[in-house]
């Protein structure tokens, strides 16, 4: 392997592993903040029924409360993120492990590698 070839294989496999951890911390965000959300939600439920327990209609309100912690959950978005954890590890780890590879597969590695990267930063 030619020695201008691995600061750009380190540049690509940092970017991957930036981009790794940057993922994994978005789906830890919207976790916390579901939780948070139902949390309020089951709260805002109970405080409700003990607070006004004489006004039946307001208990209507409590119950909508959790299901909009629900539904403000995008599921699609966390398994578009957790596919994009695994290719980016995959590409990482075939970019990590192509260093004794001859330079027309580290090309190739690495055009997969630039190509990833162009579709992150159209997003």
């Amino acid at each position: 392997m030619s020695s201008t070839t691995a600061p750009k294989d380190s540049f690509y496999s940092d970017f991957l592993g930036d981009q790794i951890r940057v993922q994994k911390g978005n789906v830890r965000f919207s976790l916390i903040w579901f939780i948070i959300l139902l949390l309020i939600g089951i709260v805002g439920t109970i405080l409700l029924y003990k607070i006004v327990s004489e006004i039946p209609d307001i208990l209507k309100v409590g119950p909508s409360v959790i299901l909009a912690a629900i539904s403000s959950f995008q599921i699609k978005t966390i398994i578009v993120t957790r596919e994009r954890i695994s290719a980016f590890l995959s590409l990482k780890i075939r970019l990590d492990s192509a260093q004794g590879l001859p330079d027309t597969q580290i090309a190739a590695v690495e055009q997969i590698v630039i190509d990833t990267i162009k579709e992150v930063v159209k997003r």
